[in-house]
């Protein structure tokens, strides 16, 4: 496949994951019982298919750039993050009282992503 529909791809799961992420931190902010049971099941199904779209793309993508055979630092960190962004759902389910800090954690995470691909720092 070429690069541009890695790229893409990469993309459309960037926006998966965050919209997920998103939803739920919200469905969590709401009363009980406004947000059903079944509402916050798709928040998580898009965060995990969002990730797994990433995970695949990502590694399209090194393919394509010719990284397979000795990934570069900072794509190892890129995966290291989004491990870290897989996890927090749990952290968001299980820590509540903290959910306000979790956006702006998941933000910084997200730009801190995009600066390691755009730049490429640590190659």
């Amino acid at each position: 496949m070429p690069y541009e529909f890695y790229k893409v791809l990469h993309f459309i799961g960037l926006i998966l994951t965050l919209s997920g992420l998103v939803g739920l931190m919200s469905s969590f902010l709401a009363q009980p019982g406004e947000i059903s049971k079944k509402l916050r099941i798709l928040w998580m199904a898009l965060h995990g298919t969002g990730l797994l779209i990433i995970l695949v793309s990502g590694f399209g993508l090194a393919a394509r750039l010719n990284y397979i055979a000795q990934l570069p630092d900072w794509v190892k960190v890129k995966v290291g993050i989004w491990f870290i962004i897989g996890v927090i759902v749990i952290l968001i389910r299980k820590a509540r009282p903290f959910i306000k800090i979790w956006l702006p954690l998941v933000l910084a995470l997200f730009t801190f992503a995009a600066y390691l691909a755009v730049n490429k720092v640590g190659g």
